[in-house]
């Protein structure tokens, strides 16, 4: 679909042009339905500006997740109070990570942790610097490609624990690889991924394991598919109605759309960090 705007000829293209009020409405909407704009953690690879980060920031939103070290720097410039590395923090990435915690002593940054041995070389380097580097676990909830396993999650947990240097502060639990159209087969497939999470974290607390302070203790990605077939099927309608009025006039409709705004996504992502309190 084209959209088309008043004042696109004094456009430079190539150029990266967003519509505010749909994200804006998304946005709203991801917000009601998490209950509270401190459980979401958007993810910054989707856009990697500083202008959606100040549009989520003034809605509440003051969490985010990040996937490189310009991300990280980005959210913090920006204002966030907590931001996670979701990425390997091994080689030349341990000094850029400590030096942003530094550089915003303000911000919570985390790391992610699924490997004994480079999460201890990143305490022993916290530690040269005199500071303790907050890490998650990393939990493999059946994608595969990273994380612990559930059945090794309470050990590791514990040794990790036991680093110096580090702060586990919790799971990081991402289900991406559950794609059932369906709602509610979807939400049975994520509630049988997170049972044995949630069965190692009752164990860890039950034992005063799991830290108090400051806990971010489960994230989940979901879509909402219910929503998504009801923009479908209003998007159809009007789809129906555009071809009608193109039949009839063209020229009326390429005037109609010069001051229309699109519609949100038809299955869009909410944002996939969410933080269980």
């Amino acid at each position: 679909m084209n959209y088309h705007f008043i004042g696109e000829d004094a456009i430079p293209s190539p150029a990266l042009i967003y519509y505010r009020d749909p994200i804006e409405a998304n946005t709203r909407l991801t917000v009601r339905m998490a209950g509270d704009p401190e459980r979401l953690w958007p993810h910054i690879k989707t856009h990697k500006m500083a202008q959606m980060l100040k549009i989520q920031l003034s809605m509440g939103i003051h969490r985010f997740k990040c996937a490189t070290c310009q991300e990280l720097r980005l959210a913090c410039e920006s204002g966030a109070t907590d931001c996670l590395w979701a990425y390997p923090v091994v080689g030349p990435n341990v000094e850029r990570f400590l030096s942003l915690m530094e550089e915003f002593p303000r911000v919570h940054l985390y790391a992610l942790a699924d490997d004994l041995d480079a999460c201890a070389l990143l305490g022993q380097a916290a530690l040269a610097r005199k500071r303790t580097a907050s890490v998650l676990v990393d939990v493999n909830m059946g994608m595969n490609r990273t994380g612990i396993a559930p059945e090794r999650l309470y050990d590791a947990y514990r040794a990790l624990s036991a680093l110096p240097g580090v702060s586990v502060r919790g799971m990081h639990c991402y289900d991406g690889h559950i794609h059932d159209r369906g709602l509610n087969e979807r939400l049975a497939h994520a509630d049988a991924c997170a049972r044995p999470v949630f069965a190692v974290r009752q164990i860890l607390q039950l034992r005063d394991e799991l830290r108090r302070e400051r806990p971010l203790h489960l994230y989940i990605e979901f879509r909402n598919v219910e929503i998504a077939d009801a923009a479908d099927q209003k998007r159809s309608d009007h789809r129906h109605q555009r071809q009608n009025e193109d039949d009839h006039d063209h020229d009326h409709l390429h005037a109609k759309r010069a001051h229309s705004r699109p519609s949100p996504p038809s299955l869009f992502r909410v944002y996939n960090l969410y933080s269980e309190k």
